[in-house]
């Protein structure tokens, strides 16, 4: 008896071994690119990529997509533009590809980015241009292909200094279900201590604003920075980006490190942050050539001059949506400085 349901135990087992092999081998005909699993400990679905051969947790379930952010909503010919993808339900990691398309405007300033961020430099000139750019991303499975128009008017001229008017839009946080909080940073340096005034609750989110000066110099002169601390409140990790786009807490900007053997620059991180207590981010305004001039081996972010950035702060974390406040008293602030490169 014992041996007879050893005999019958053994042969479910390799009868169930046998299913999960036929469940993780693609079909042969061609048109059968992909197989969907439900649960096996995911919350979404589990699918097969062809490409890579491998099984892939979608736990969001919805489709990959991307959308273009401009750092300057209404452009003049002296204005200096980031274009920032903000891609979502990707099955593995992103590449991009920027292009500048036929038929715009002749004079519309080039781009080459690989990375989710294409840094647009000033067209200068006395004439209205039309220009369109056109992304294409891959997330290993699939390839989307969103589009920016970018309308340069002859009016105008982008200052150092202050922060813009009419304030940016925030309706990103809003609809994360934080509530946004919008501070002014002077480019000439800023402390803010979030307790007058503005108040750094559970699920607030401090937008810190600031506009860079016009630079006049080709080379780098210093590295400047934004950092937070606690300041008249408990202790919290926080999560976060420093970002063209308000409210952006989870794509950042890429940062770049210069080796001392070689002429070659290498993204050695981004401007995302989480579960940090105390966040912190070195930048130069200035260009990939200026800095490989320098050879720096600071990670550090290029900023571009006479514009707009962000760095968007949570109580959260992981970033939302994914995470949750970690500020479990009314306030959780801090003391927020900016320093601007020497020279700048």
């Amino acid at each position: 008896m014992n041996r007879s349901l050893v005999r019958s135990a053994a042969c479910a087992l390799a009868a169930a071994a046998f299913t999960l092999i036929l469940l993780a081998v693609p079909a042969s005909s061609p048109s059968a690119q992909t197989i969907t699993l439900s649960g096996f400990g995911c919350s979404g679905t589990v699918a097969w990529n062809s490409n890579t051969n491998t099984l892939t947790c979608q736990t969001s379930g919805g489709t990959f997509g991307c959308s273009i952010a401009a750092s300057v909503s209404s452009p003049t010919v002296s204005s200096a533009e980031t274009l920032t993808a903000n891609c979502s339900n990707n099955a593995g990691s992103v590449s991009y590809a920027w292009s500048l398309r036929t038929g715009s405007t002749a004079g519309c300033p080039a781009i080459t980015s690989t990375t989710n961020q294409a840094i647009l430099s000033a067209p200068n000139g006395t004439t209205a241009l039309t220009c369109t750019y056109d992304l294409s991303a891959n997330d290993t499975a699939t390839t989307v292909t969103p589009s920016k128009a970018l309308s340069y008017s002859t009016g105008g001229g982008g200052g150092g200094g202050g922060g813009g008017g009419g304030g940016p839009d925030t309706s990103a946080c809003t609809a994360l279900g934080l509530n946004p909080k919008v501070v002014v940073a002077n480019w000439a340096g800023a402390q803010i201590d979030t307790v007058n005034g503005v108040g750094f609750g559970p699920n607030d989110a401090v937008i810190v604003q600031f506009t860079t000066g016009s630079f006049t110099t080709s080379t780098v002169s210093g590295i400047g920075s934004l950092s937070a601390v606690e300041f008249s409140g408990p202790t919290s990790p926080r999560a976060g980006a420093l970002s063209a786009s308000p409210c952006d807490f989870t794509v950042g900007m890429p940062q770049y490190q210069w080796s001392t053997k070689n002429s070659v620059a290498k993204q050695c991180n981004t401007t995302v942050f989480s579960g940090t207590m105390g966040p912190q981010v070195g930048f130069s305004v200035a260009t990939l050539t200026d800095l490989g001039t320098q050879k720096s081996t600071t990670c550090q972010v290029l900023l571009q001059p006479n514009t707009t950035y962000y760095w968007n702060l949570t109580n959260f974390s992981p970033p939302p949506p994914i995470g949750s406040t970690q500020c479990n008293q009314s306030t959780c602030n801090m003391r927020i400085t900016l320093t601007k490169p020497v020279g700048g």
